[in-house]
C-alpha cells in the first residue's frame, strides 16, 4: 500500500493531466449545454463586426452631390463626424424637398386642361349621364376641335355646284330684263356668268386657304370613338374612359398646333407652319397603353392593368427611345400623327408639341409632297416648301389624378386582359358593349 502511494505521489502530475485529458474527451462526446455552438456563434458575430469596422475604415467617402451641373463627386478627406453627417442630412432633405416640388409641378402641369367633358365627377360611375357625354363628345370632335384649329377642307364638287346655282340665280335669273315679252339681256348675262363660273373653283379654293388656318377632314383625321357615334349602343364607363382619354390627347395636340400656327403675322394656310392634319391615330381600348413586353420563352405577357400599382418604375427600351411604360407613377399612351407642314418650321412644331405638357415626340419621318397632285386635290399651300411629317409620340398621365376617374374594369384590365399569365380575352365583335372602340 505504501509502495502504491509512493508511486502515485511521484506521478501525481501525470495522473492529473491524464484525468483532464479524459474529461476533455468526454466533453467532446457529450455537448456541454450547447456551449460549443454558442462560442462558434460569438466568434462568427465578432468576425462580422470586425469586417464591418474594417470596411468603414477603408471605404472612400464623398460629399453629397446637390448641384445638377456637378459631374464628379468631391472626396471627403476625413472620417464623417457629427457636423458632416448633419450637413449631409440637410442636403438630402433639400434634394427631397426639391423632388417633391418638382413632382407637384409635374402633376399640376399634367392635370391642367384635362377635365371631363361633361362633369368632373362623371367617372368612374356615370350612371344615366352617359347620353350627355355622348352628345358632348360628338359635338367636340365634329365642331369644337375643327373650330379651335380653324380647319377646313378644299371645296368639293357638291360645294362648287351649290355655289354655281347661287351665282347663276344672282347673276342671271335675278338680272334678266323682259321687254315686250322677250328677255332682252339673258345672252349677255349668261356669257358673263359662264366666264365667272370657270374661275369659281379656284376662287373658292383661294378663299379656303386665306380664311382658315389648316386643312383637316374631321371624319378621317381624328381618332373618333365609334361607340360614341353609334345610336344603337349604350356606352359603358369603360367606353367613356377611353373616349375621354383619346380626346384629351387630341385636345393637347390641337393646342400645340394652334400655338405653332400663331407665329405667322398673317395667319392662314398659306403662311402657317402646320398646313394640314392628315391623321391623328390613337389606339382604342387598353391597347392604347404602352406596357411590358413579352414573357420568357417568347409568349405574349398579359400587360399590367393601367391602374395597378405593382408594376414599379421600370423601363423597357424595346418599346420606345424613352423606355417609358405604364408603372405605379404614370400611364403611357402611344399614338402617331401625320401632318403636312412648312419644312422650315419642323423644329418649332416639334417643340410646341412637347412644350408645357408631358408629351414626347419619339420618332420623326419626313417625306416629300407632289405639289401638282396636291393642287389637283384642291390643297393650296402657298410658296413655302411643304413636306409630310410622320411622328410617333407618347403622352404620360399621372395616376394620382387619373386613377380616381378610372372605372374598375380599366384598373384591373378585366375587359381586355386576363390575370397575369393568362391568354388575352377574345376581341369583341363590332358594336359590342365593351371597352374596344372597333374604329
Amino acid at each position: 500500500m505504501d509502495k502504491a502511494l509512493a508511486i502515485i505521489k511521484k506521478n501525481l502530475l501525470s495522473i492529473i493531466c491524464a484525468f483532464v485529458a479524459l474529461l476533455a474527451m468526454i466533453a467532446l462526446a457529450y455537448p456541454l449545454g450547447g456551449m460549443r455552438e454558442h462560442f462558434r456563434g460569438e466568434l462568427a458575430s465578432r468576425t462580422t463586426l470586425y469586417t464591418s469596422a474594417k470596411t468603414l475604415l477603408v471605404t472612400k467617402r464623398y460629399l453629397p452631390i446637390v448641384d445638377p451641373d456637378q459631374k464628379d463627386p468631391i472626396p471627403l478627406t476625413a472620417f464623417p463626424n457629427t457636423p458632416v453627417i448633419e450637413k449631409a442630412r440637410a442636403a438630402r432633405e433639400t434634394v427631397q424637398s426639391q423632388s417633391n416640388q418638382m413632382m407637384e409641378k409635374a402633376l399640376a402641369l399634367n392635370q391642367a386642361g384635362h377635365v371631363m367633358l361633361v362633369a368632373p365627377d362623371l367617372l368612374p360611375n356615370p350612371g344615366d349621364r352617359w347620353s350627355k357625354f355622348r352628345d358632348a363628345y360628338r359635338k367636340e370632335v365634329r365642331e369644337g376641335l375643327p373650330a379651335r384649329l380653324g380647319a377646313v377642307m378644299p371645296p368639293n364638287q357638291e360645294t362648287i355646284k351649290a355655289r354655281l346655282l347661287e351665282m347663276h340665280k344672282a347673276m342671271v335669273e335675278d338680272q334678266v330684263i323682259t321687254i315686250g315679252g322677250a328677255e332682252a339681256n339673258r345672252a349677255q348675262l349668261q356669257a358673263e356668268y359662264d366666264e365667272a363660273a370657270l374661275k369659281l373653283p379656284d376662287q373658292l379654293r383661294q378663299e379656303s386657304a386665306t380664311q382658315h388656318k389648316l386643312y383637316m377632314d374631321p371624319n378621317t383625321a381624328l381618332s373618333i370613338n365609334q361607340i360614341m357615334t353609334n345610336d344603337l349602343t349604350m356606352p359603358t364607363p369603360v367606353n367613356i374612359w377611353y373616349a375621354q382619354l383619346s380626346l384629351w390627347i387630341e385636345q393637347d395636340v390641337a393646342d400645340s398646333i394652334v400655338a405653332a400656327n400663331s407665329i405667322a403675322p398673317n395667319s392662314n394656310i398659306l403662311n402657317d407652319a402646320v398646313k394640314r392634319i392628315v391623321e391623328i391615330k390613337i389606339p382604342d381600348g387598353a391597347s392604347a397603353y404602352v406596357q411590358s413586353g413579352a414573357a420568357p420563352g417568347g409568349a405574349a405577357a398579359a400587360p399590367a392593368a393601367p391602374g395597378d400599382d405593382s408594376a414599379g418604375d421600370v423601363r423597357d427600351f424595346s418599346k420606345s427611345p424613352t423606355g417609358h411604360i405604364c408603372n405605379d407613377l404614370y400611364d403611357v399612351v402611344g399614338f402617331s400623327m401625320i401632318l403636312e407642314v412648312d419644312q422650315r418650321q419642323i423644329p418649332a412644331i416639334v417643340h410646341d408639341l412637347q412644350s408645357n405638357k408631358l408629351m414626347a415626340v419619339l420618332t420623326v419621318n419626313i417625306s416629300g409632297i407632289d405639289p401638282v397632285e396636291a393642287d389637283a386635290q384642291g390643297f393650296i399651300y402657298g410658296t413655302a416648301p411643304v413636306v409630310r411629317l410622320s411622328m410617333d409620340c407618347e403622352a404620360l398621365f399621372m395616376r394620382k389624378w387619373t386613377q380616381p376617374l378610372m372605372p374598375d374594369d380599366v384598373k384591373s384590365g378585366a375587359h381586355n386582359v386576363g390575370p397575369p399569365g393568362a391568354a388575352p380575352a377574345p376581341a369583341p365583335t363590332p358594336g359590342s358593349n365593351t371597352g374596344k372602340d372597333n374604329s
